[in-house]
């Protein structure tokens, strides 16, 4: 994923894990409805009054649209302005937007053309296209590039420091991949779990097979052939285009966000309403396009299967799109983040109708690629009403009754985090903000969150129109829950957002009274001149007071970063003053230490009272404890 933004860390990193689909047609009956956008009259007058409203609530700037229905474009259109000055208009065949990850359909249909050509194989092991560098076997089972293409490799997701503000500072394509060559956390084939590096290195694939750089082979067999002239990854040399200026939420308010580098085949796509309307137009032509064929109609018929699902009702991954399944239909989308931006592309494919949009604003809590997803299909292509519907009124009352036994309490209960992040950097730190639920059983009923879920079948619910499915291993021990939003795995008590942080208040609790008792023992020594302690004892209540001191100041500091920081400041590497902060719990590891052979001789030759080495032995295994605790979450001894 690359980019999201935020007003501070907690709110950027819900437009990570917030797909909520929220329907917001208007309460028309199903045979008023057109079925489909056929008019473009009619198909204007929609999308003019959803985006007026959502501009409006949302405070974007500026967006650029594009919809085609059976091989016409039906509208193509700007609104709104496309800098801070509101003197630029938006206009759909020049103005410039990065998409960030609608670049991945763009990479897998460029990995399939090689793979219809025989260059690449779907299930061959990439290592074999890799030469001297190799992924490392950490499995049985090879990483081939259906698993890229899926997101299925079994990579761990690494984000800090994935983008860069100048083309000086980018790496080239075979450097990236490995530089940032992620962990392998589990087997290939085994769960989808979204990754840019799955794409990045398809994208690297792509390079080392046929011989030219990335970028050169997608714009002569992909932007020349479908006349995408205004696109390119990177920075797109155009003498007409405009670049839109993208805005993100901080504290202060709607700002300019960062200047921001990104040429990779994951997210670095930068194009223009027309251009993306030519891509569509390809995809849902079986691959045509003004007499040119990218792909054979094989090819994009293999292409658009669903190739990976967790459950056979919930939704799945195609090659460079992922299923969106509402109203009885199937469709396939991308969404993108960039730095400023949030795009879509949407394609219904049996109805050869597909839709692109860009906007200049990147807020996280507006789940603006839901709601127009939702919109679209309830106006468009409402559901028909059954008697079997789940969602009718009588569905609620019939499954209320339909307890779930004491067994499956304990089987189902506990907490879940969001597979997609980082099991070996701090990114893990943003899972006790967002990416964990809880699930409970009470009174029968089934609570994930805060919503109740009617069972099915044995580990199958629905809500609505969504279904959420558990997953167990052959002990019969639940592992997985999987929901329309990404597959979540269930965590110890340890990892829950709870233990951590009231671990950390409690520590900071203790870390803070160690501290006032120590500086207000010492003011009564001076005061009342006390005589001084031994050397030994003097030194143990130093050394005490020195990691108590320490700790506290990289708790409170740790929070007023997270705090003051916006996500973009990760991404493009780890903040100078979080890593100065991160150099502190290493010094208070080393005084911890030092306090295992001062504590004993202490306690050997009786010095102080009993009750002060009591409380030097509890306040130094409170910090051991904050120790793993750090550790735990990444926070021991890693900078990056």
């Amino acid at each position: 994923m690359k980019g999201t933004s935020r007003p501070g860390l907690r709110h950027v990193l819900l437009s990570f894990c917030a797909l909520t689909l929220v329907g917001i047609a208007p309460a028309d009956a199903a045979s008023e409805r057109p079925c489909g956008p056929s008019d473009a009259r009619e198909a204007a007058s929609f999308f003019d009054a959803f985006f007026a409203r959502r501009m409006r609530e949302s405070k974007i700037t500026g967006l650029v649209f594009a919809l085609v229905s059976r091989g016409e474009i039906r509208l193509l259109k700007g609104y709104g302005h496309a800098d801070v000055h509101g003197t630029a208009p938006v206009y759909p065949e020049t103005t410039l937007f990065p998409v960030g990850s609608i670049t991945k359909l763009i990479t897998a249909t460029a990995a399939m053309q090689l793979v219809e050509k025989g260059q690449l194989d779907l299930h061959r092991d990439i290592n074999d296209y890799l030469g001297s560098w190799q992924i490392p076997a950490t499995f049985p089972e090879p990483i081939t590039l259906a698993h890229l293409l899926t997101h299925t490799s079994g990579f761990d997701d690494q984000n800090i420091g994935s983008y860069v503000h100048t083309p000086q500072e980018a790496l080239p394509l075979a450097e990236r991949v490995v530089q940032r060559l992620p962990w392998r956390l589990r087997p290939p084939g085994r769960l989808a779990a979204y990754s840019n590096y799955n794409y990045d290195l398809a994208g690297y694939l792509v390079e080392r097979v046929s011989g030219v750089s990335f970028d050169q082979y997608v714009r002569e067999h992909l932007f020349l052939p479908l006349d995408m002239d205004a696109t390119g990854l990177g920075q797109v040399q155009t003498t007409t285009g405009f670049w839109a200026q993208g805005f993100i939420q901080r504290h202060s308010g709607l700002q300019l966000a960062p200047p921001t580098f990104d040429d990779t085949p994951s997210s670095g796509l930068v194009t223009t309403g027309r251009d993306m309307a030519h891509l569509l137009l390809a995809h849902l032509q079986r691959g045509r396009f003004n007499g040119y064929r990218i792909l054979q109609e094989p090819t994009i018929q293999r292409m658009q299967a669903r190739q990976f699902a967790p459950h056979p009702r919930l939704p799945g991954v195609a090659f460079g799109t992922s299923e969106y399944l509402r109203n009885g239909q199937r469709a396939l989308a991308q969404g993108g983040i960039s730095p400023g931006f949030v795009s879509l592309l949407f394609l219904l494919p049996a109805r050869e109708v597909g839709f692109f949009v860009s906007y200049n604003n990147c807020h996280p809590l507006q789940h603006l690629n839901a709601d127009l997803m939702a919109a679209f299909m309830d106006h468009y292509y409402p559901a028909v009403p059954t008697s079997a519907n789940a969602s009718d009124p009588g569905d609620s009352q019939r499954m209320r009754g339909l307890s779930l036994a004491a067994e499956s309490s304990t089987r189902l209960a506990g907490t879940y985090r969001i597979l997609r992040h980082s099991r070996v950097t701090p990114e893990i730190v943003a899972t006790l903000l967002v990416g964990q639920k809880l699930v409970q059983v009470a009174d029968g009923r089934l609570l994930i969150g805060e919503e109740e879920w009617c069972q099915q079948s044995p580990l199958f619910f629905t809500r609505g129109r969504q279904c959420a499915a558990f997953e167990e291993d052959e002990h019969g021990t639940i592992t997985y829950l999987h929901l329309p939003d990404g597959t979540y795995e269930r965590i110890p008590w340890y990892e829950t957002m709870l233990w951590n942080v009231g671990a950390g208040l409690f520590c900071t609790l203790i870390f803070g009274v160690t501290c006032l008792a120590g500086m207000l023992g010492e003011l009564s020594r001076l005061v009342l001149r006390r005589r001084q302690p031994s050397r030994l004892l003097g030194g143990l209540r130093r050394v005490v007071l020195a990691m108590a001191a320490l700790n506290l100041i990289f708790l409170v500091g740790l929070y007023q970063v997270l705090q003051a920081s916006d996500l973009y400041d990760f991404l493009y590497g780890m903040p100078l003053t979080l890593q100065g902060l991160l150099v502190l719990p290493l010094i208070s590891a080393a005084l911890n230490l030092s306090l295992l052979f001062l504590l004993p001789m202490a306690w050997r030759k009786g010095l102080g009272s009993r009750r002060s080495r009591v409380g030097y032995a509890v306040i130094t295994a409170v910090g051991f404890g904050f120790l793993a605790l750090l550790y735990n979450l990444n926070l021991l001894g890693c900078f990056s």
